[in-house]
């Protein structure tokens, strides 16, 4: 860590410290302007050519309030980084809201807030960058923009937390970050404004306890790769209760494009401790979700699924759930995300719930939407032949009725085969409105673009019987047919699809 001297006026002597050797020291916490003082500036130019840069003032100012506190040093981040250098940037970025923080008590130095005003249009409350330098800090000493003292953090919480929507207790103890849900983290930097769009996720490093490579360039990716170490380090299903009114593609990732799409989080909270939520990972597949037990995705509206987020509002008892479509083998992409899905805590006993490992897209670009929009071409549609098959007292089994379980949609009632030209699928059903009657599987087989089916049913007497129509005996002793199958191919949003229905002919 560079600190400088503050004795300004006689020195301008720069020294570097590391671990326990660090001072105490006061360190500012400003928006940059014009004529920032930089680290080449400060240790090359002649003494009297500083006072010409308007930013040496502020330098000059925090040195003078440092030292008439007993403090000899202090840090400025535009003097006391080399910029030039990636390394040293990229260190001082990572530890900044640690150097804040530090509260060992050889370094409990003040923090300095230089021209905020007491309204919330002042621009300190609008950038990047002070949001962690506001949490951060034990003792924060806020000035006007004469430098005027307008009084310490502790004394003013109420009203920061009102301008800022950070709750009282953050803003008394940063230690206490990690109970706040990282929906409502996030919400704090909805409105706020970095110069780089990189630096609109590096300045919520310290928000978050993470670290992660400065890559300048890269744009919007940095916000993308702060969400994945948050994975890495977090059990909040919250990182995902983003909500955009972007109407220009349908299908969407699980992670967000901005904090601007957590604006509306603030009073998000979790039920409980994050550690006993469902198990995700990022993969080069896409988000990774490994349910716990009881747990899984459930039946949502038009065809679609719902992730609860264990999480909710402020003050209400509704879970909140965002609406997944499945696309292929254990594959969803999010639909709606201007909506939440909120409801009442969730009885598994009153629905189904797939609780399979699955897979979300990570991101969805507008092409790849498109592509998406035919994820269902050359599906098997069993939604017909299920509803005639309930009509005759026959119910999809609870247990191993699927094959293959993964490319099964229940909310649509088909195969997805993900284009595949050679597919066999297999769905059990039970007899009887108790289900212990004779059990039957229907197996459709893709070949070549052809769909067959046959149906096997286990006889009274154990034998099995197969083929595209069930025969059954009568009331008079007499075989007739009983389920007939049949495959139609129809144009479902453009795409073909293949539907099976079931006669019931007794």
């Amino acid at each position: 860590m560079r600190l400088i001297n503050t004795n300004i006026r006689e020195t301008l002597e720069v020294k570097e410290f590391w671990g326990s050797e660090i001072p105490r020291y006061a360190i500012l916490s400003h928006t940059w302007e014009e004529e920032e003082v930089s680290f080449q500036q400060f240790t090359q130019l002649p003494r009297e050519d500083l006072p010409k840069l308007k930013g040496f003032a502020k330098i000059e100012q925090t040195c003078h309030l440092a030292r008439t506190s007993g403090i000899e040093w202090a840090w400025v981040d535009t003097c006391c980084i080399d910029k030039s250098s990636s390394a040293e940037l990229t260190e001082a970025i990572n530890s900044m809201f640690h150097w804040y923080q530090d509260r060992r008590p050889v370094n409990e130095g003040l923090s300095f807030a230089q021209r905020v005003e007491k309204y919330a249009h002042c621009r300190w409350f609008t950038r990047g960058w002070t949001l962690q330098e506001l949490i951060a800090p034990r003792r924060l000493g806020f000035y006007d923009r004469s430098w005027k003292f307008q009084g310490e953090k502790d004394a003013l919480s109420g009203e920061l937390a009102e301008i800022t929507r950070i709750n009282k207790r953050i803003l008394d103890r940063a230690d206490l970050l990690s109970t706040v849900s990282v929906a409502q983290r996030m919400s704090w930097a909805a409105n706020r404004q970095t110069t780089r769009a990189e630096d609109m996720a590096y300045c919520l490093l310290g928000i978050f306890g993470v670290q992660i490579p400065m890559l300048y360039g890269e744009g919007g990716k940095a916000f993308i790769r702060l969400q994945e170490e948050i994975i890495k380090e977090s059990n909040d299903l919250s990182l995902f209760a983003w909500r955009t009114h972007t109407t220009s593609q349908k299908h969407w990732g699980v992670l967000a494009l901005s904090p601007k799409d957590f604006a509306d989080c603030a009073d998000i909270e979790l039920w409980d401790e994050a550690m006993y939520n469902d198990e995700f990972v990022v993969t080069s597949k896409g988000l990774r979700v490994t349910p716990v037990a009881g747990g899984g995705l459930r039946p949502g509206r038009d065809a679609t699924y719902v992730l609860n987020l264990q999480c909710h509002r402020r003050g209400s008892d509704k879970d909140l759930g965002i609406f997944l479509r499945q696309h292929g083998c254990d594959v969803y992409t999010r639909v709606w995300p201007d909506l939440f899905s909120e409801s009442p805590g969730y009885n598994p006993e009153l629905a189904e719930i797939k609780g399979r490992t699955f897979y979300i897209s990570k991101m969805v670009s507008p092409v790849l939407s498109v592509v998406l929009g035919s994820s269902h071409r050359g599906s098997i549609n069993l939604s017909r032949a299920i509803a005639a098959l309930r009509n005759a007292e026959f119910r999809i089994k609870k247990e191993g009725s699927v094959e293959p379980a993964g490319h099964w949609d229940m909310q649509r009632s088909l195969f997805l085969t993900q284009g595949m030209r050679d597919f066999v699928c297999r769905l059990s059903f039970s007899q009887g409105l108790d289900r212990r009657g004779s059990p039957l599987s229907m197996e459709c087989t893709l070949r070549d673009g052809k769909v067959s089916v046959n149906f096997t049913i286990e006889a009274s007497l154990g034998k099995l019987v197969s083929g595209r129509v069930l025969q059954k005996q009568d009331a008079r002793g007499n075989v007739v047919d009983w389920l007939r199958a049949s495959v139609f191919q129809e144009s479902v949003s453009g795409q073909p699809m293949y539907f099976v229905t079931v006669d019931v002919l007794l």
